[in-house]
């Protein structure tokens, strides 16, 4: 499932937008219980600060992506998994 934030972008102030767009974003997977786990990552090897982003139940990674990316286009590790 490739991560399309797009929507959730419009609910950031204009100047955030383009900031949130141009983070580097990966969609990876994690095999857990037989199941296949997506995970919403920026990895910034050398980054002095790491997140784990937790949703609501509900929700998904494409949901907070706008939101994180704005950290992630800082140098921040990002990890969002869509919870099982």
């Amino acid at each position: 499932m490739p991560v399309n934030s797009a929507n959730y972008a419009r609910f950031l102030p204009g100047k955030y937008r383009s900031l949130a767009a141009a983070s580097l974003l990966a969609s990876t997977w994690w095999q857990w219980r037989g199941r296949q786990v997506h995970i919403a990552r920026s990895t910034h090897v050398e980054a002095p600060v790491r997140v784990l982003g937790i949703h609501g139940g509900g929700g998904h990674a494409a949901a907070l992506w706008p939101f994180v990316s704005l950290a992630a286009g800082r140098g921040v590790d990002i990890a969002l998994p869509d919870l099982p």
